[in-house]
């Protein structure tokens, strides 16, 4: 008998079981995760990070009040960076970081 679609929870794919096409479906809207937990009576969530600014579009994102927020000015002063683009290995060849390099081992010798 030939085993019909796979059916796997958590991601959302849809897909044959041999060797077909997947289907993958996924939620990036993050306030569905923040309401269920609003729905659980979560008395307390405490957010972290340190790219969490500007606040105000943050919590519009999550649709949940934050009535208590701490906000701290960046550590790292502007004379502290330094930017700089390298074309170049170490053994001069031309550095692309594209997608169908993300596993190439000569790739990963010139980034050092």
């Amino acid at each position: 008998p030939q085993p019909g679609p796979s059916y796997r929870h958590g991601g959302g794919s849809v897909g044959d079981s041999i060797g077909g096409r997947t289907v993958s479906y996924w939620c990036f809207a993050p306030s569905e995760a923040m309401r269920e937990l609003a729905n659980l009576n979560v008395r307390s969530i405490l957010v972290t990070s340190g790219t969490l600014s500007p606040m105000e579009s943050y919590a519009l994102e999550l649709d949940l009040p934050f009535p208590n927020r701490l906000e701290n000015p960046h550590i790292i002063s502007k004379d502290q960076i330094h930017v700089r683009v390298i074309g170049r290995g170490v053994s001069q060849k031309l550095l692309t970081s594209s997608y169908e390099r993300r596993q190439d081992a000569e790739y990963y010798i010139e980034l050092g």
